[in-house]
């Protein structure tokens, strides 16, 4: 009986649900439901227990539907990255050679923490005599977060949220460019 039910019902992964997907068409429903009394009492007793062993397993399912959600979901974490303010390359390095196909070992700044081998993904080729975004890697503490405080205040405006008005503030950070201000 649960596996009817689960393939007659609406899948919002596939659009349809599982015996639609399979065969093309729609499974009709049988129907429990007493639309008038039968001549036997036996069979009424009958198709009332039947609707309520539906109604229960309509109901188990959907519970064990939302215990698995939500336990899917304490699992999750809602991961806020405020990628302005990461900086996305620093350099220029010199390349001391290379290691296989796709990674190199990079001459890092002798204070660095960081492992000197690169996959090519994760770097960017140097090209010019222009300006480079970061001589060296922000100072972090042991836990990794960077050590930055504010230097000046470049400018500021009201934004609306909702109702309300929310002030933002253009900020120039220590040891960067005013161009990195965020």
């Amino acid at each position: 009986m649960a596996e009817f039910w689960y393939n007659t019902n609406y899948q919002s992964a596939i659009g349809m649900t599982p015996f639609k997907a399979l065969y093309g068409f729609d499974h009709p429903q049988p129907s429990f439901e007493l639309v008038a009394q039968t001549r036997l009492e036996s069979v009424d007793q009958i198709l009332r227990e039947r609707q309520l062993l539906n109604k229960i397993l309509k109901d188990n399912l959907t519970n064990a539907q939302n215990r698995i959600k939500h336990y899917a979901d304490s699992k999750r974490m809602a991961i806020r990255r405020n990628l302005k303010l990461a900086a996305k390359f620093y350099g220029a390095f010199e390349v001391l050679r290379k290691i296989g196909k796709v990674a190199y070992v990079l001459k890092l700044p002798l204070g660095s923490k960081i492992h000197p081998v690169f996959h090519v993904s994760q770097l960017k080729k140097a090209v010019g005599n222009h300006v480079q975004p970061s001589k060296e890697p922000p100072i972090c503490t042991d836990d990794g977060q960077v050590l930055t405080e504010p230097v000046a205040i470049l400018g500021r405006r009201i934004m609306k949220k909702g109702n309300k008005g929310a002030t933002q503030v253009l900020a120039q950070w220590e040891n960067l460019s005013k161009d990195e201000a965020t």
